[in-house]
């Protein structure tokens, strides 16, 4: 059946909640949704119209039956949800849990990280709270953060291992210490390695700074440098006559939009171009950047966190691959200071302008360096699953350090088990008794064939929700049978 949902659509989802539309495959029978945080494909059968409200009925033969999230949506909009009702049928009574001893704040907060672990994602903002037998790698990532040598690191590990909990735990971390952190993950449907500016676009997006007892965008990071006499942006190629329009107040929203590489739009201050051949361009803005939150803004630089990285090799020509891998090496070169990148002439090539040093690509229509100064006070971080791009990585540097993730050790996921009764039980009332719990907790190891600390995470959720819903049957009973 083809499911009348196209680019861009809104949905929902009965568990996931609302999500946009960004791709299809098998002729219409699936999408790939993003719900913020997270994407996935997932049925066309599975996915509603979503028509901007949180009334939005369920199609016949859909439960009334109500994700936590949905829940927890509905409750903070201080109304009930309305299933679709049979001609002649009662109004359904509101949905709500039992009264809590804890206050509406920390009851929203800890059934958010519920809803968070439902999806096997780490909760934002308590990612510190809830990081267990990850010492030795949370040690190593605080050392690189704080390493003057260093400025590049790869999070090496499978599906589910872990990787992008590190990764929030580091974002977390590196704010806390004086940092300015943006995490972007890659589109596999994009190949959007390959091109920079969509890159530098979602850096740009989803930046934090932390200014002024506050974490602000990256809008209100630019207007504070451009308050700043004698900037050393003032001199860049792009960012200069930007600088001067805002400080002369003559900056409308497509110049921002212009300046902040949104698609489709130009400025008349310069070229943003979305070429793959561009990657010296915002490696350059990136490092400049970097270089001016560290000497004006009293800030220790530039973090970027790179999830995903390895979809950027399953783009759909072998070029945007090493195009990828290009933007890759410039980006890490920069992260690490590396002289060549302000020192290298440039010179015709294959059809392309190339370092003679480096072997990097650059514009045809700016050859700016890759680096904007030294030092950029630049760190990046790529987080891959095991594969060939580990090589492709380490022959940008021999000293790059990988952080190899395994699963979670089987006496840290009891941890996790014990510590998530207790957070569950304080939220619903409903839990497992300390004298109990290792038998439960064997019983769902033994029943998931533990593979993934993510897998034994949602799991873990759903068999208390399956306590909570379905209180007179055995969750025992329902483990062994599975």
């Amino acid at each position: 059946m083809n499911y009348k949902f196209n680019k861009g659509s809104g949905v929902r989802h009965k568990k996931y909640g609302h999500g946009v539309v960004l791709s299809t495959r098998f002729n219409g029978y699936e999408f790939l949704v993003s719900f913020g945080r997270f994407r996935v494909w997932i049925r066309g059968d599975e996915l509603l119209e979503d028509r901007g409200g949180v009334h939005l009925a369920y199609s016949k033969g859909e439960a009334a039956h109500l994700s936590e999230f949905e829940k927890f949506l509905t409750g903070l909009a201080g109304r009930e949800f309305e299933g679709r009702q049979a001609p002649g049928a009662r109004r359904k009574e509101r949905i709500t849990e039992e009264p809590s001893s804890i206050s509406k704040a920390a009851r929203v907060e800890e059934i958010a990280a519920i809803e968070a672990f439902r999806l096997g994602i780490v909760p934002y903002g308590q990612v510190k709270n809830w990081t267990v037998g990850r010492d030795e790698e949370a040690q190593r990532v605080k050392d690189w953060l704080k390493s003057e040598s260093e400025g590049a690191i790869l999070i090496e590990g499978a599906y589910g291992s872990g990787k992008s909990h590190l990764l929030y735990y580091l974002y977390d971390t590196a704010l806390s210490e004086g940092y300015a952190v943006s995490l972007a993950s890659f589109d596999p449907t994009e190949g959007s390695g390959a091109f920079p500016k969509r890159v530098y676009r979602k850096i740009v997006q989803n930046l934090k700074v932390p200014l002024k007892n506050n974490r602000v965008s990256f809008r209100e990071m630019v207007v504070e440098l451009s308050e700043i006499n004698r900037n050393i942006l003032h001199s860049h190629k792009l960012i200069g006559r930007f600088l001067d329009s805002l400080g002369k107040q003559d900056i409308d929203e497509v110049s921002w939009d212009w300046f902040e590489g949104r698609e489709g739009v130009k400025g008349d201050m310069g070229s943003m171009f979305d070429f793959t051949t561009v990657a010296n361009i915002y490696c350059n803005l990136l490092s400049a950047f970097s270089a001016a939150m560290a000497e004006h803004l009293n800030l220790k630089g530039l973090l970027i966190l790179l999830d995903e990285t390895e979809t950027a090799k399953s783009a759909y020509y072998h070029y945007y691959f090493s195009r990828g891998m290009n933007f890759f090496k410039g980006l890490s070169l920069a992260a690490n200071d590396d002289h060549m990148l302000l020192e290298e002439r440039v010179s015709k090539r294959d059809n392309v302008y190339r370092g003679e040093d480096t072997g990097l690509i650059y514009s045809g229509h700016m050859r700016i360096p890759y680096l904007f100064k030294i030092p950029s006070f630049l760190k990046v971080v790529f987080a891959i699953t095991p594969g060939v791009l580990t090589d492709e990585f380490r022959k940008f540097r021999e000293t790059l350090d990988v952080i190899a993730l395994d699963n979670v050790k089987i006496h840290d996921l009891r941890v996790i088990f014990g510590r998530f009764a207790e957070h569950y039980s304080r939220v619903y009332g409903v839990g497992i008794p300390p004298a109990h719990r290792e038998r439960y907790f064997r019983l769902l190891l033994d029943t998931i064939k533990y593979s993934s600390t993510r897998n034994f995470i949602k799991s873990m959720v759903e068999l208390f929700d399956y306590m909570r819903f379905y209180p007179e049957s055995s969750a025992e009973a329902m483990l062994l049978r599975a």
